[in-house]
C-alpha cells in the first residue's frame, strides 16, 4: 500500500526549497526579501488548506482528507516561523550596525528593539505577530497526546483559534498591498 502521506510531507516542503533556490538563482536585489515574502505567501496558503479540507470533506465525502488537516496546519506555522525567522535574521540583525563587533546578546537586543519599533509604526506587522503568536498554541497542543491532555473539548475550544489567526494573516498579507495602489 502506497503511503500518501510522506508524499504530501515532502511536497510540502518543496515551497521552502523553491524559495531559496529562486531567490539564488534569479538574484534579486535583496534575495532574503523575496523569501520573506515569498514564506509568509506559502504560511497562509496552508492555512487556507487547512481551513478548507473540513469543507471540502463535507461536499466530497472523502473523509480520508481530515488525516492532512494538522500536517497542513503545521506546515502553515512552520512557514509563518520561517518568515518571522528570515525577516529578523537578514532584516533586523543586519541592520544593526556593527554587528561584527558587538556581543550576539547585544545585537540581538538591538535587532528587536528596532522589530519591536517597525510593529508599532507599521500595524501589518502588529497583525502579523498576532496571526503567528495566535498559532504557536495550535501547533504545540497538535499532538494526540495533547488532545487527550487537555481533553477533546477544551481542545477544539483551543484550535478555533485558526480563525482570527486567518483573519489577520490575510490582513496582515494584504494591507500593504492596498497601501501601495
Amino acid at each position: 500500500r502506497f503511503a500518501i502521506k510522506p508524499g504530501v510531507f515532502a511536497l510540502s516542503l518543496l515551497p521552502a526549497f523553491l524559495s531559496v533556490w529562486d531567490a539564488l538563482q534569479h538574484r534579486p536585489s535583496n534575495p532574503y526579501d523575496a523569501i520573506v515574502r515569498s514564506t509568509g505567501y506559502w504560511s497562509l496558503r496552508f492555512l487556507c488548506l487547512t481551513l478548507g479540507i473540513t469543507p471540502l470533506r463535507w461536499l466530497t465525502k472523502w473523509h480520508a482528507l481530515i488525516r492532512f488537516r494538522r500536517m497542513m496546519g503545521l506546515f502553515a506555522f512552520f512557514y509563518g516561523a520561517v518568515h518571522v525567522g528570515v525577516y529578523f535574521v537578514f532584516d533586523r540583525i543586519a541592520a544593526v550596525g556593527d554587528a561584527a563587533h558587538l556581543p550576539p546578546l547585544v545585537t540581538v537586543a538591538q535587532a528587536t528593539w528596532a522589530a519591536s519599533l517597525e510593529v508599532v509604526e507599521r500595524p501589518f506587522f502588529a497583525i502579523g505577530f498576532v496571526a503567528l503568536v495566535l498559532l504557536v498554541p495550535l501547533a504545540a497542543t497538535s499532538t494526540v497526546g495533547m488532545i487527550r491532555l487537555m481533553g477533546g473539548h477544551r481542545w477544539r475550544v483551543l484550535h478555533r483559534l485558526v480563525y482570527p489567526a486567518a483573519i489577520a494573516s490575510v490582513l496582515h498579507t494584504y494591507w500593504p498591498l492596498s497601501l501601495q495602489a
